[in-house]
């Protein structure tokens, strides 16, 4: 079965250390692919969001 883990983060490098833990739990050969996207917002709530999905096999 495929499946699919979405981690969000202001911070960097929390979100490498959540992805990173992440990785180490699953086996290699079932990582399928990996996604990196940072955007960033304006207004009242300013900031970058960088998000991470990772696809990979059950």
């Amino acid at each position: 079965m495929i499946k699919t883990k979405i981690f969000s983060q202001s911070d960097q490098k929390k979100l490498e250390n959540e992805v990173n833990q992440f990785i180490h739990r699953i086996s290699r050969k079932n990582l399928i692919d990996i996604k990196f996207s940072a955007s960033t917002t304006k207004g009242s709530l300013t900031g970058e969001l960088y998000t991470v999905l990772i696809i990979y096999e059950e």
